[in-house]
């Protein structure tokens, strides 16, 4: 059947508990909870070995493993049993080829394809204008290490692979106890096709991951277009090595995201909160739950002592979701392998760590659909105001008598959307430059949040 796919059915276990599964339609048992939420894992363990740092009672988090599907689901299974409750999955490796991907013939997996790809050496090229271009950041941090920040090295992206690719080939020989790591590289934000080389956008690295994931719908692109700032914005690739990773943080903008495993693994934790007040502005004039990283993050998930310090930033991530009402914090722990696609709901606490063996890259689009557009929404009211509090901010006037009532103002919103993203990222200065820039935008997507 063309609507073939895999959902999550509860299977009942004594002592009330419950166990996730996965199970084709015609096997499928219907969900009991009224909002169709999974049922709780009975199956929990510490994936981070922290028993005997925990005391007697052992890991306070219930971590549960990730849910893992054959087929991809429907785009309505998709969205009633994984959008709406915000439940991440890991989708199997062959799903690139089945959506006839070409990055899904393994051209990824050689480092040497990103060195000669018409996008970086038309990038390069940008470099050598008196302009010049922006540069990427490869991190160095020390391997094993709880610190996963680092120390940033600009360099451009050919560059960036190109000692990827060397400290790879030459294996223990480059081993000086560091790992290397180009994270959430923005590949498709910046014009770098108006070089003397004549590249062309339909030449660049998203085409390998055309015509993307069919059960992703995006909301923004049929609004905005597929070539808008805002959607480039929310394409990242990822290459690292072995013990590199990401720290914990939230997607920008409350979208939704996919991550597809070109190459390597990586390790992942995710943990999941009753959503609130996302585009609320704070009395410091900050805004309040839309941060990349919320007040008491732990900086690591993955330590031993790393589920203690959750459970005391976010107490009732103890004993996950067993008020029964499913609002409490659940936790999720699992690998993404090789070829394999993983879905990262909205809001979703997360964070990755590159494992052995070999050099792991990883491509990420984001997008906002009917689930996940009253969240977005918010944070654009909220960053509305924060735009207006920077605007009537005096370090904002105009500096010189003569400038024209319009060069002023044009200067200040220039000033003040700059702040604005600085404070709240790129995504969020585009989404506020499109709601202003197209009128009616706000609302129309206001009429399609579920």
């Amino acid at each position: 059947s063309p609507r073939r796919g895999w959902t999550l059915h509860a299977t009942l276990r004594t002592g009330g508990t419950a166990m996730e599964s996965l199970a084709p339609p015609g096997k499928r048992q219907r969900l009991e909870e009224a909002d169709e939420r999974p049922a709780a894992a009975a199956t929990f363990w510490c994936p981070n070995a922290c028993l005997g740092s925990c005391g007697a009672d052992g890991c306070p988090v219930r971590w549960r493993p990730l849910p893992r599907l054959e087929e991809p689901p429907d785009v309505e299974t998709f969205e009633r049993v994984f959008e709406r409750t915000r439940t991440p999955f890991v989708l199997a490796a062959d799903c690139a080829r089945r959506w006839r991907w070409p990055a899904g013939d393994g051209r990824w997996r050689d480092l040497r394809y990103f060195e000669e790809h018409p996008q970086l050496l038309a990038m390069e090229r940008l470099f050598d204008r008196p302009a010049g271009f922006r540069p990427v950041a490869l991190r160095a941090c020390r391997r094993g290490g709880d610190d996963t920040s680092g120390t940033s090295i600009p360099m451009t992206p050919l560059e960036a692979f190109q000692q990827l690719r060397l400290r790879s080939e030459l294996g223990t020989l480059a081993d000086d106890g560091m790992s290397m790591y180009l994270g959430a590289w923005e590949y498709d934000a910046d014009d770098w096709t108006s070089d003397e080389g004549g590249a062309t956008r339909r030449q660049g690295l998203t085409q390998d991951v055309m015509p993307g994931v069919p059960f992703a719908r995006c909301l923004l692109r049929e609004e905005l277009g597929q070539d808008h700032p805002l959607l480039r914005s929310l394409r990242w690739i990822y290459a690292g090595e072995p013990g590199s990773g990401t720290a914990p943080h939230l997607d920008p903008i409350a979208t939704h995201g996919w991550m597809w495993q070109a190459t390597g693994r990586k390790a992942w934790r995710f943990v999941r909160w009753p959503r609130g007040g996302a585009g609320q502005v704070d009395g410091e004039g900050g805004m309040a739950g839309i941060a990349a990283v919320p007040g008491g993050t732990p900086d690591d998930l993955f330590g031993p002592g790393s589920c203690r310090e959750l459970v005391e930033a976010l107490p009732s991530a103890a004993h996950g979701d067993a008020a029964g009402d499913g609002d409490a914090i659940v936790a999720w722990a699992g690998e993404l392998g090789e070829g394999e696609l993983m879905f990262v709901p909205s809001g979703m606490l997360h964070t990755v760590k590159n494992l052995p063996y070999g050099t792991s890259v990883a491509v990420s689009h984001n997008w906002a659909d009917a689930t996940n557009l009253g969240a977005l929404l918010e944070l654009l009211e909220g960053s509305l105001g924060h735009l207006m509090q920077e605007l009537r901010s005096e370090q904002h006037l105009p500096m010189a008598d003569d400038v024209g009532v319009a060069g002023s103002s044009s200067c200040l919103l220039d000033t003040a959307m700059g702040s604005l993203e600085v404070a709240l990222g790129p995504q969020t200065r585009e989404l506020v430059a499109a709601a202003l820039d197209r009128t009616g935008l706000a609302g129309r997507l206001a009429a399609r949040a579920a």
